[in-house]
């Protein structure tokens, strides 16, 4: 097999080489003036590590003391292994193939080259390792979940997560719904349950939401199902089943009140849902070729929601009105095809991430366009989207966008918060990258692709204090497509 990279320890000891057969060989030196005792013989290699990719091997780096040698692969993956055990120590999955890389003298940072350039943290990676091993063996919860997460969600004061995928039997088809809550403080599992089903419907979760106190959850499948479950801890036995809840896949929920949640999906209908009435309390007609997403303001009657092929529409579902569809002359399938969506507190103001990787923020309820921020990633139909924080009097004030390129942005748009933006007669569009793109505060790289993203229904930017959200943790959820659930907390001050 042809070897595609090759590199020599400092003290020249040890050359490593990776190769299209997926494996990692390490050749050693015996020291200087005689045989080695440990190591083989010079031209002997040791025996090859096969179980770190899954395609060719394009670029490797040592760590100057030699302990430590990374890989990159056509596999998307930098995988880190220990020499002395010959066991891997750490993982990173990428967007784009590894054809590049180095450690930095200092073993802080490993940087590779792909379709762009990126740094990584070499310390959490082998945290974030060992976390996972620990649990692994403890058999706890907090490793993630068996499959990808299909529905992630958290209370209203930002303390309790829950996260749901489907339990997977050796055919490949649900046995059951898997539920994980989780502390948002600590990171930590709270419990776990699975949720037996019958493996002839193959129930899939495909959506989840959370009570305000995070005591239930509600998880809607792809059979047109939703469970009632309860959540502290998570409880198998569901509290209420309701069959045929729409007349096609449920695609989006969210919780309301104590009492009530609502339900989206491709049968085009927004239901309202009461928990102790156990039943459907209204249901509107909203888009033609199904609900995709939504976000209620907080008077629990209007509702920005996303189609399948429409543009979004802004909602009065008390007088089954439509108050306004944003539009910004731009009909095609990737500008209507919204991916995720948020409204600021006083909803005023609303943030729609689409298909076309463009993240754009509309005037309510005129429906103006006042902003786009294009190309905001290249990678948003697996996962995209955005949430606001507020400002004082629940205006407009920080919006927090991911996209499954493992990045997240930080972006302060309080300037669009007065009314004086809507005078604006052209909305000014910025590329992402641009020197004119001022809004953007800070980029956090992640180590895996982002598919998910809950966050509390309202929560204040750093340095403001309102009164009805001023115990609100400034949480945020991730979910990743291997089933891990990752927690962030947003600090600091306005300005600092």
């Amino acid at each position: 097999q042809d070897v595609r990279s090759l590199q020599f320890t400092p003290k020249g000891d040890m050359l490593v080489g990776g190769s299209d057969d997926f494996a990692l060989y390490l050749w050693t030196s015996p020291p200087a003036g005689g045989k080695s005792k440990e190591g083989p013989a010079p031209t002997q290699s040791s025996p090859a590590v096969s179980c770190l990719h899954s395609d060719w091997i394009n670029a490797v780096a040592i760590s100057p003391d030699g302990a430590l040698v990374a890989s990159g692969g056509l596999d998307n993956v930098v995988r880190l292994l220990d020499v002395r055990t010959r066991r891997p120590v750490g993982r990173l999955r990428i967007v784009a193939a590894v054809q590049a890389m180095v450690m930095t003298p200092d073993m802080r940072l490993i940087i590779t080259g792909s379709s762009d350039i990126r740094l990584w943290s070499l310390p959490k990676m082998r945290q974030a390792h060992h976390r996972e091993q620990a649990c692994t063996q403890s058999g706890a919860a907090g490793k993630g979940h068996t499959t990808e997460v299909a529905g992630l969600a958290m209370s209203a004061d930002g303390q309790v997560a829950a996260s749901v995928c489907s339990a997977l039997d050796a055919d490949q088809k649900s046995a059951g719904l898997e539920l994980i809550a989780w502390s948002c403080e600590s990171g930590a599992a709270l419990g776990k349950c699975v949720v037996p089903r019958p493996v002839e419907e193959d129930d899939r979760p495909s959506c989840l939401c959370v009570s305000p106190m995070g005591a239930m959850a509600v998880v809607c499948s792809d059979t047109a199902r939703l469970f009632l479950l309860g959540l502290l801890p998570p409880k198998a036995e569901p509290l209420w089943v309701k069959e045929a809840a729409h007349e096609d896949r449920i695609v989006c929920c969210q919780w309301l009140d104590a009492d009530t949640f609502a339900t989206g999906g491709e049968d085009g209908f927004i239901r309202m849902w009461s928990v102790k009435r156990r039943e459907c309390i209204s249901a509107v007609s909203v888009h033609e070729d199904g609900v995709f997403c939504m976000c209620f303001a907080a008077d629990n009657r209007r509702v920005l929601s996303g189609g399948h092929f429409e543009p979004p529409k802004w909602t009065n579902l008390e007088s089954e009105s439509c108050l306004c569809v944003l539009s910004s002359g731009d009909e095609s399938t990737c500008y209507s095809k919204v991916g995720g969506l948020s409204l600021s507190a006083d909803a005023s103001r609303a943030v729609t991430c689409s298909w076309d990787s463009h993240l754009r923020i509309w005037a309510l309820p005129s429906g103006r366009l006042l902003r786009t921020i294009e190309h905001l990633s290249d990678w948003v139909t697996k996962g995209f989207g955005a949430v606001c924080a507020d400002c004082d009097g629940g205006r407009l004030g920080f919006v927090v966008s991911y996209a499954w390129d493992q990045q997240i942005h930080l972006w302060d748009f309080c300037d669009l918060a007065d009314t004086e933006a809507e005078r604006c007669e052209t909305p000014l569009a910025v590329h992402c990258k641009s020197e004119k793109c001022i809004w953007k505060l800070a980029t956090l790289q992640c180590d895996v692709p982002l598919v998910r993203l809950a966050t509390p229904r309202a929560w204040p930017m750093p340095g403001v204090q309102q009164a009805a959200s001023a115990a609100v943790r400034r949480s945020l959820a991730f979910s990743d497509e291997e089933g891990g659930v990752h927690f962030f907390h947003v600090t600091g001050a306005v300005g600092g």
